[in-house]
């Protein structure tokens, strides 16, 4: 996976929604939104 490409997350339960521009950064904002609220932040790769 390329680090410099941005990718998109959102939350199937709540109103979170991002993007980001590393797989690193999207892989922890995933972790960090399910340990403060059990929702499980689904990313993909846009660009």
């Amino acid at each position: 996976m390329s680090e410099s490409s941005l990718y998109h997350l959102v939350c199937r339960e709540c109103a979170e929604e991002q993007v980001v521009e590393s797989a690193a950064a999207a892989k922890q904002r995933a972790a960090d939104h399910e340990a403060l609220t059990g929702h499980r932040l689904d990313f993909a790769r846009v660009a």
